[in-house]
């Protein structure tokens, strides 16, 4: 019921620990489109409220939803991490959605995966369908992830079906993992 305790987990603990500050030795960030995506340098010339929604660190503000990171509109859009130094067995997440706007959407149907390095799939981890609880501005929650012994470096939340708006992309105001972390 509390967005602190909802988004206190391993990504914020990096975050947190790396002085409010985007650490590319311990994460790396993938999403829909993102080789096709401006720099946010490029976006400087742009106003500010697109350059906003292009910030990464935007996920770590999770008491702001005004503060977004926008995955844009494909069909099966996705947002994942790589811990690069470290496994992680799942226990939860959580997301935040932000406030609706007429370029964006709030998550109803997806999936949390987990990549599984030995077969080379995705397992999926925990899956939710027509589900309210994102589509309110600002509405968050902590799912649990199905119980499993798997460690894994990759992971991701993929849109599986068209969001609150009848699009398909999504906004996020914060995203944090929980689990069981062990070294690489």
């Amino acid at each position: 019921s509390n967005p602190y305790d909802c988004f206190h987990g391993i990504l914020f603990f990096i975050y947190y620990n790396s002085e409010n500050k985007l650490n590319t030795e311990e994460l790396e960030f993938h999403y829909s489109y993102a080789s096709k995506r401006d720099s946010l340098a490029d976006l400087t010339q742009q106003n500010s409220n697109a350059r906003d929604q292009y910030n990464i660190l935007n996920i770590f503000e999770y008491q702001n939803i005004r503060s977004t990171f926008l995955i844009r509109q494909i069909k099966n859009a996705f947002f994942g991490i790589t811990f690069k130094r470290i496994k992680v067995t799942p226990v939860s997440y959580s997301v935040r959605s932000g406030s609706l706007q007429n370029n964006c959407t709030n998550l109803v149907s997806f999936v949390f995966e987990g990549y599984d390095e030995q077969k080379n799939s995705w397992d999926v981890l925990d899956e939710r369908v027509n589900i309210n609880d994102l589509t309110v501005n600002g509405g968050f929650a902590l799912f649990y992830v199905h119980y499993t012994k798997k460690s894994y470096s990759f992971f991701k939340i993929r849109q599986t079906d068209r969001g609150s708006n009848g699009l398909w992309g999504f906004a996020l105001a914060a995203f944090d993992i929980n689990g069981i972390i062990t070294e690489c």
